[in-house]
């Protein structure tokens, strides 16, 4: 049985077999591969990166006049998100097309397509062997693409449209994370290029910056426009203070409160009024209906018993009237005038006394007191009931005529609101224009001594190392690929060679034993 040990140093002592078998093949992969990465590490153009750093603050006294103060102070100061959208417009700004085009403008095509370009610093310097092999290669491919856009594969661009594209694929500008600080890179061939590229730019921006951010209306057209607002504010106060004195209004809040107060001490007056006025109106039925139990006058005495003087005299008349019809009768007929008037007074006499006694009672009659008092109390309080009713209608006239008053100061109100906040907003807009004019000075003042936020921390500095190729880099990962990669051919040959090796494979192969076996080496020795 085949233990583990075995079976690993098997393997191991196969591998080496196939090395030692194959190590001249090996050798000249490895030698081949570090050849060209060497020489592609060495002929691939030096990138140079030049770097600058812009600090972005918020606000120059701040530029712009278009906002308030509150909502500058909000967005400009204590707005993070505020804070990253002004980083952001400053690197839109310094990443803008205008901007490349006036570099390429300045610095040329040529530089930036050909690296034909030479700072101050560089002057008298020889070129290096290698650039020329590289000033080849950059040959080679601008020529690859010319015959690209011959064929038609690629589209033609000028060379100012390649110079721009070329700057703008080179150039990097981001924000630096946490920070108001704008990171701006720019890559080339040339250190030189790179560097004064970049700090051209940065100029640029600044210049760029100042215009951009400038404020878009000059002082002398806040002061018009200020003017215009200050004569809105007066004549919107004399129509306020002529309103107020048309209708007599100074607060109409004020009045309101003073009439709803009044308006509530006369409605309790009324209410008291009504209230004395049913209590009046009550004790007048009680009186009425007290003075039908009781007469205007009483007896006061009562006498009986007394002779009938008035039976004797009616008893002399009749006595009288009788002699008279006896006289008229013995002379006059029965049908005669008189006569019948005498028999007439003679039967009516005769009735009452018919209806009269003897003697009679006498009665003395007299005022009623109380009725009296009961009558006095009546008109007392008849009089007094005729006050409160009418102390009730002037008061509910009077809490009429206020809720009228109340109901003209709501009426009023909304038109007086109106010129109040006419007022309000023509006294805003001046403050509001003068404030602009104050700013637009200031910000004026600070354009033509070229002052903005932004302001230059880093300038573009001579890189002085390469950022690619990492030649190191390159030629330890082309050892690498060479050690590793020179096993493929190596296995590779080993797959297609059919021969016999060792004893193992004839018995696995043949299925035969070895009984013995001679090397090539002894074999030759023998022949």
């Amino acid at each position: 049985m085949v233990t583990y040990s075995e079976m690993v140093h098997s393997s191991i002592r196969d591998i080496l077999n196939v090395v030692f078998r194959h190590k001249w093949k090996i050798s000249l992969f490895f030698l081949i591969v570090v050849t060209l990465v060497t020489v592609l590490a060495y002929l691939t153009p030096e990138i140079y990166c030049a770097e600058a750093k812009i600090l972005i603050r918020s606000g120059r006294e701040n530029l712009t006049v278009d906002l308030p103060e509150r909502e500058r102070t909000l967005t400009m100061v204590h707005d993070r998100e505020s804070q990253e959208s002004l980083v952001n417009s400053e690197i839109g700004i310094l990443k803008s097309r205008y901007l490349i085009e006036k570099v390429v403008e300045q610095i040329g095509e040529e530089a930036i397509l050909k690296g034909k370009y030479s700072g101050k610093e560089r002057q008298g310097i020889p070129v290096h062997r290698l650039d020329r092999i590289r000033q080849l290669a950059r040959w080679l491919k601008r020529t690859a693409k010319e015959a690209l856009v011959a064929a038609d594969l690629a589209a033609y661009l000028t060379p100012r449209e390649k110079a721009i594209t070329e700057m703008t694929r080179n150039l990097t500008v981001e924000s630096v994370p946490s920070s108001n600080v704008v990171l701006a890179r720019f890559e080339s061939e040339n250190r030189y290029l790179a560097r004064d590229a970049l700090d051209l730019l940065v100029s640029l921006y600044l210049d760029r910056h100042i215009e951009v951010n400038k404020a878009q209306a000059s002082p002398e057209f806040f002061q018009g426009q200020a003017l215009e607002k200050w004569k809105e504010l007066v004549k919107s106060e004399e129509e306020l203070d002529a309103f107020r004195k048309q209708h007599g209004i100074a607060s109409i809040a004020t009045q309101q409160e003073v009439t709803l107060l009044q308006i509530k001490d006369l409605e309790n007056a009324r209410d008291t009024a009504d209230a004395m006025a049913r209590a009046s109106e009550a004790r007048i039925a009680k009186l009425e209906a007290a003075l039908e139990d009781h007469s205007p006058t009483i007896q006061l005495s009562k006498l009986t018993g007394r002779h009938n003087y008035v039976l004797d005299a009616l008893k002399e008349r009749l006595l009288e009237l009788r002699i008279e019809e006896t006289d008229l009768a013995s002379r006059y007929v029965d049908t005669y005038l008189p006569l019948v008037e005498v028999r007439e007074n003679i039967r009516r006499t005769e009735e009452m006394l018919g209806q009269e006694d003897e003697t009679h009672t006498e009665v003395t009659m007299g005022v009623n007191v109380n009725y009296q008092a009961l009558m006095l109390d009546l008109e007392t309080e008849r009089t007094q009931f005729e006050a409160h009713k009418a102390k009730r209608d002037v008061l509910a006239a009077e809490v009429e005529n206020h809720r009228e008053q109340l109901a003209y100061l709501a009426s009023r109100q909304v038109e007086l609101e109106s010129l109040e906040r006419a007022r309000r907003m023509a006294e805003a807009e001046y403050s509001q224009y003068r404030e602009n004019v104050h700013r637009a000075k200031i910000s004026s003042e600070l354009d033509k001594v070229k002052v903005s936020n932004a302001s230059v921390v880093q300038p573009a500095m001579l890189p002085l190392k390469p950022v690619r190729p990492n030649k190191f880099l390159i030629i330890a990962l082309g050892i690498l690929f060479g050690i590793l990669g020179g096993l493929g051919p190596a296995y590779l040959c080993e797959y297609f060679d059919d021969t016999f090796r060792t004893d193992a494979d004839v018995e696995k192969w043949l299925h035969l034993p070895v009984l013995a076996s001679v090397s090539e080496k002894e074999f030759r020795s023998c022949t």
